[in-house]
This record gives structure tokens, sequence and C-alpha cells, in this order.
């Protein structure tokens, strides 16, 4: 119902945005198109009208959706106040807004008395005649938000819109990008969950996959929807994380002659990764049972090597994988030919991060941009008194004698969490203190250690020079499983790990009756696993004493202020953003320069990007 709810208010903020645009352009148009311009404009008007309702009923029905879709993530002002003890307080509510134009009934006036009689799509639509003489189109458009007037239907293999996006001034012609290309956001288009994304060339019909991911948020079906999809020429993975390659065993038991590529590191780091969705008898050291062992060997991964260009069609396409930053092994990716320019970047990080160099991205200039914007909601990320926040919190808690408890999903943390630790130790800011590592973390720093660029002169600890602190982690096993708890520490463990049943459940029930203890969740979920239950029912036994629920943000991934700084050194003409909440969405569109015509991809939308004289046939 959430989501549902969250793709209305797009569309309403998509549609009075696009109004805005056509005011604007009726007013300059010439007047042998003012009255088409008109047309249009009226048209948006009535699917604005209706879907304003359709929101208002939504918040009438159910008001405390809108409450509740803030608190899915943290205000920008909030950035710094990392800590939020949940489970006492109650989010405050606000008055509900006055409803209008619906009827006594409770219900939506009937759809006929404001859209004209055509199948109606649960989506942003404008129907009707366009200046290519298909009357009344069977398939909606969406036109962009920045300067698109013209749409026509696509009827390429995936059915969904077409769209003009170079400028239509004779006079820029000349300058406008070439490329022509069909985008499918198969997951990831307008949330932060899994991402995977098809791109089709369309002059050779060439497809190639980026990312392969399984939904961390849901409970149903983890998988994206791959059966809509034509079977693709290429994959291509851009990091070892779950939400972006967890899905690959499932596609190469489907297509099991498509050939893989990733980043040298990235391939190293996979099977790390997809280990942990085999199906085994040791349930707590796995996210999810959702493959047998035979089905992750069966993933045959080409590494490739930064920044050399390959060939895979045996034509003039061109493919470079760039460092994205952020984590070891994240790709950005360059595609090239006479024709085509596109470059494809998940998440990216233009600064350094203790694990790894910022992206490595050249100079180019690209007439189409497809961009994770998943953190895209905060302005800018204050990284060094972020970090000093956790440090001092962690400290706090050393100081009374409590124990810091990190629940690690995400492959890469653990190392990003272990050598900001080992800084903090080094420099005087956290005691040393015994510092546990359980379940199946031990074996990921070891396997990020072997992919790391080591810093040199940067003042950073490298996680390999840890005997010089006269520190260092500890694993837990079962002779010392029982100690842990009962002094100062720092535990670091996967959640399965702590699930009831498993052999952390203990240690984790002593340290969450411990009021000098404080569990570190974060802030946005990186495991298929929740520990909400095993939490609310240890709390409820003994209300007197409870250790604090703290959420934590890890800011390795680019805010509004480093993206604009990417798209800057990309130089696209056309920037499509993808994977990445509402309000992620909604700056990113007002924020990107005027001169980029920049457009939101929503889950299972395809578009076409197309110069204006290109005259081939789908």
């Amino acid at each position: 119902m959430l989501r549902e709810y969250e793709n209305v208010l797009i569309e309403t903020e998509h549609l009075r945005l696009l109004l805005s645009e056509y005011h604007c352009l009726e007013r300059n148009a010439e007047e042998e198109i003012k009255s088409k311009v008109e047309w249009i404009r009226k048209g948006i008007e009535r699917s604005l009208h209706r879907q304003t309702k359709v929101l208002q009923l939504f918040e009438k029905k159910y008001p405390y959706l809108p409450e509740q879709l803030k608190s899915l993530a943290m205000k920008a002002s909030q950035q710094l106040a990392l800590f939020e003890a949940v489970l006492d307080e109650s989010p405050p509510m606000q008055e509900e807004a006055p409803i209008q134009d619906v009827n006594s009934e409770g219900t939506l006036d009937k759809a006929e008395d404001f859209l004209p009689p055509i199948t109606m799509d649960n989506r942003l639509t404008l129907r009707g005649s366009s200046s290519h003489g298909r009357e009344t189109d069977p398939v909606p458009g969406r036109p962009m938000v920045n300067n698109v007037p013209l749409l026509m239907v696509d009827e390429s293999e995936y059915t969904d819109w077409h769209h003009y996006l170079y400028p239509q001034n004779q006079k820029q012609a000349g300058l406008a990008g070439s490329s022509h290309i069909i985008v499918k956001a198969i997951a990831g288009g307008n949330d932060a969950d899994a991402a995977s994304y098809m791109i089709e060339f369309a002059r050779s019909g060439k497809r190639i996959l980026i990312d392969a991911g399984m939904r961390l948020f849901l409970k149903g079906d983890r998988y994206p929807s791959f059966s809509g999809i034509p079977k693709p020429d290429l994959i291509i993975i851009t990091r070892a994380h779950y939400q972006h390659a967890a899905a690959l065993p499932f596609l190469v038991k489907k297509w099991p002659d498509i050939p893989i590529w990733a980043s040298t590191e990235t391939t190293s780091l996979l099977p790390v990764l997809l280990n942990t969705l085999t199906r085994t008898e040791i349930e707590w050291t796995q996210d999810a049972a959702a493959y047998d062992s035979e089905e992750i060997r069966a993933c045959k991964i080409r590494p490739i090597p930064w920044q050399e260009k390959f060939y895979p069609f045996h034509d003039d396409l061109g493919i470079q994988l760039f460092p994205a930053g952020q984590m070891p092994g994240a790709s950005s990716i360059v595609m090239r030919s006479k024709q085509d320019s596109v470059f494809v970047s998940g998440d990216f990080a233009l600064h350094s991060e203790r694990i790894s160099s910022p992206a490595k991205w050249m100079d180019q200039n690209f007439d189409i941009a497809l961009l994770s914007i998943t953190q895209g909601h905060y302005q800018k990320f204050a990284r060094s008194e972020m970090e000093e926040i956790l440090l001092d919190k962690i400290e706090e808690i050393l100081r009374k004698g409590g124990t810091a408890l990190f629940p690690i999903g995400e492959l890469g943390k653990e190392s990003s969490l272990l050598a900001l630790l080992k800084k903090g130790v080094a420099d005087g800011s956290l005691s040393k203190v015994p510092f546990y590592v359980d379940g199946r973390i031990p074996m990921y720093p070891k396997a990020i250690e072997s992919t790391m660029e080591i810093p040199q002169g940067m003042g950073q600890v490298a996680m390999q020079s840890a005997h010089s602190l006269q520190w260092s982690s500890t694993e837990i096993h079962d002779a010392n499983r029982n100690q842990i708890g009962e002094e100062a520490g720092v535990v670091l463990v996967n959640q399965s790990m702590l699930k009831e049943g498993s052999p952390g459940h203990r240690y984790f029930n002593r340290i969450l009756l411990d009021p000098a203890s404080a569990v570190f969740l974060p802030s946005v979920q990186d495991s298929f696993i929740s520990l909400q239950v095993e939490i609310e029912q240890a709390l409820r036994k003994n209300l007197s004493k409870k250790a604090e629920i703290l959420y934590y943000h890890w800011p390795s991934f680019s805010a509004q202020e480093e993206l604009l700084k990417g798209l800057e050194k990309i130089n696209a003409q056309v920037v499509l953003l993808v994977h990445g909440n509402s309000d992620a969405h909604r700056n990113l569109r007002t924020s990107v320069p005027g001169h980029i015509v920049r457009r939101s991809i929503a889950n299972q939308e395809t578009i076409r990007v197309r110069p204006q004289n290109d005259s081939e046939k789908d």
C-alpha cells in the first residue's frame, strides 16, 4: 500500500511539473502549433485533476501513509543526528489536509466525467492525436518535464514509451546527440531496492543487461520480473552487493550461454557474496537459501581490467569499465560506437572511502547517462563529522562497560567500519577493547583486503597495519561465545547469526537487556534478514532494562552535491535518473542544470532516446 501511495505521489508531482512546462510553452509557441499545445495542456490538466483525486482518496482512507513515507528516510537537516532511539518514540502527527472533489460516499467521481472515453492506464498518461498522424494512440506516452513537446508510440518489443529527447531547433541539431537506445528499468527505477536495467542499441539490436539484483525490502518475490524482457546479449555486474548481483545465478539458469562481465575486483568478490545465498544446513552463515552450490558455481564471470576497451559484438561498439569508488570493484560503464555514446553508473563516490579510492572517470562528453541517485534526497554529507559522532557514541558505550553490537549485511561495510575503528584506536578517540567478529564476517575483510588499494601518505590506517596498533580483532567461537556481552567490547556479526536458534542469539539477548550497551542498525536495510522481531520480543520481556537501539547512516554514497559534480564531469545531454526514492528523484530533476534533459524512470518502464532525424525502423 505504501509503495502504491508513493507512486501516486510521484505521478502527481510529475504532472504538476509537466503542466508548468506546457504553460510556458503555450505562451511562447508560434500560432500554428498553439492549438496543439493547448490541447495537450488541457489533457494534462484533466489527468492532474484525476490524479489529485486519487491522492486525496488515498490520504483520506489511509491518513498515516504520508508520515510513514517521510519516515523512510532521514531529513537532510538531521544528517548529523545519526542516532535515534525509535522504540520509545512515536512520530509526530500532522494535521490532515482538507479533501475536496470527493463525493459523499468517499469514492471518486466517474472517470468519464473528466477524462476522454478511452482505456485508462494507472500511470501518467497523455493521449490523443500527435503531430505524427496517429489518432487516439492506444499506448500512453509519458513526456519529460523538461522541454519535450513531441511524443509517439514505441512499437519495439518492449511496447512502452517512445521519446524524442534531443534539441529540435535546427541551429542546435548539429550539436544534438546521435545515440539511439531503448532503456527498460526492470527494477530499481523509482526505488532504491534491487537494480537491473536493459539497454538496447536500436540500430544494431544488441542488448546489454546492467546488474541483476534481488529485493531486500519485500517479503514476497525477491526476484525482479525478468520474464517480460527479451534475452540480453551480455550481462555486466557493477558491484558485489545483493541489490546488484544476487539474482545472477537465477539468470544463468534461465540463459546459460550469456557472457557475464565484471571488474577484476568484483569478479573475485562475487563468489563470496553469492555463497551466502546457498542452501546449507548451517543457516546462520547465510542470508537466504536461494540457490544450490552448483547454481553458484555455474556463474562464470569474465574479469575486465580497468579502462581496457573490449568489443563484445565484433562491431564498432566498445565497452570500458572505470572505477566508481565507494567500494572495491564498483564500476562505471562507458559504451561508445560511431553513433552512440552512453555512460552508465551505479552508486559512485568522488571522495575517498577507507576501503576504496575515488571514482576515476575521464572527462568525456556523452549523449546519454544512466545514473543511480540512491542518496540524492540528501543535499550533502559532512563525512568527517559523521564519523566523529559514530566514534564518540561507541566510546561513550565502552566507557560505561557496555558492548557496541553492529549487525552487518552488506559486503564491504564491515571492512569500512573496521578501518574506521582502528583509526579511532590509533588517534586515541576509541578505547582499546576486544574487537569481535562472528559468523561469516571474518572472511569478508580478507576478501576485501585482497582487492584494496592501500592509501599512502593520507593519514589513513590500512587494515593490514592492525598489528602496528597492538590491537586486532578476535573471532568468536564456542569457547569464548558465552563471554560476549560480559565486558566492554565491539561486535560485528551477520544478522542471521543473531536469529533465534542461532549460536549468537544468547549474547544478542544479553546485550539487548544491558542498559550500558547499544545495538547499531543501518538506517538503510542491507540484508534479507530483519532483527526487529528479536528486538521487540527481548525488550517486552524486561521493560525496565534495555539497550539503546540506534540507527546510523554510513555516508559512502554520493549526495546531491556530489551527484551534480559527477554529471558535470561526464557532460551528458540526456540524464536518466534511477535507483532513488521519490525525494531523490524530485531533488535531482529540479537541480540538474537546465541545458540537460533529465528524466526519472519508473520500475518496469521502458523509454527510447533517439535523435529527431533518425528514420530507421524499430
